[in-house]
């Protein structure tokens, strides 16, 4: 990869824990998680109220990843119908995703649709705009942390 694409690359990641870290302080949780791998998405996942696709997005990848070699070495017909079968769970998995975290903050599914097109600017619009997180405190009624990261 060229120079550019790094540094593009680098600016998507940092506005995307950016983002995230905004979307959890309003979901009632610390930004500093997104900081976490695998967890910060957890953490975001469970602020849409969508910790199951989480767990089946994981499921997901990890089957494919096991399993792809052996299948497309075996029987490439199959093996390629099982690939585009999981694409397509994929996509609709990111789909609910997005129409999960869009309502978690009042949207519509036009801003749902943005989310999942073009997430890193969709949750910057969430994380700093003037939406409010619609289902109270995302990990317990009462929230018991009173300190305020900057994050």
């Amino acid at each position: 990869m060229g120079s550019a694409t790094w540094i593009f690359a680098i600016i998507l990641v940092v506005l995307y824990l950016i983002a995230g870290a905004k979307i959890l302080k309003k979901g009632g949780d610390s930004g500093w998680k997104i900081l976490i791998p695998i967890y910060g998405n957890y953490c975001l996942y469970k602020v849409a109220r969508s910790e199951s696709i989480f767990w089946g997005t994981i499921l997901l990848s990890v089957t494919t990843s096991l399993l792809s070699r052996l299948i497309l070495s075996a029987q490439r017909t199959v093996g390629t119908i099982f690939l585009i079968a999981v694409g397509i769970i994929s996509l609709i998995l990111a789909w609910k995703y997005a129409s999960n975290m869009a309502d978690a903050f009042g949207k519509g599914k036009g801003f749902a649709l943005g989310l999942f097109l073009l997430s890193p600017i969709f949750m910057l619009i969430l994380g700093f705009g003037s939406a409010e997180y619609q289902y109270g405190y995302s990990h317990s009624e009462q929230k018991t942390e009173t300190v305020d990261d900057d994050f």
